[in-house]
């Protein structure tokens, strides 16, 4: 009896090959004093940026249990849709953070990033080895 191709395990891939494609990157010039500028960190927008991030997400959180105990469902439905969908981006907080460059101060950045990987119930020390 032969396995259907999604039952059969293993990746199914095309046997085809694709056209080769190259693609002309444009690298624009910089000067050296402006890229520095552009890439200052700073513990204030560091902060902000984070916590600004956070608030939003605990607002839809306590919306959404505001809204189920007071028995309204469509909008406890709401409110915890949007806290879903806003909680799925936790992830490209952590991966920012790990590079070290959000906050000025090195320990902000770690221990934001472990906030934010809890928060998100994600592992940083396997994401970033698996890199």
């Amino acid at each position: 009896m032969r396995l259907p191709g999604f039952l059969a395990g293993g990746p199914q891939t095309s046997k085809v090959a694709l056209p080769a494609h190259t693609i002309t990157w444009h690298r624009t010039k910089l000067d050296k004093d402006l890229h520095r500028r552009l890439h200052q960190t700073s513990d204030a927008r560091g902060a902000f940026q984070t916590l600004g991030f956070l608030a939003m997400l605990g607002t839809w959180f306590a919306l959404a249990l505001h809204f189920q105990a007071s028995g309204s469902p469509l909008l406890c439905f709401c409110s915890a849709a949007t806290y879903g969908m806003q909680a799925n981006f936790l992830i490209n907080g952590m991966h920012e953070l790990g590079h070290g460059f959000v906050f000025k101060t090195r320990w902000l950045n770690g221990f934001c990033m472990r906030l934010i990987s809890f928060l998100g119930w994600l592992h940083p020390d396997m994401f970033f080895s698996s890199q």
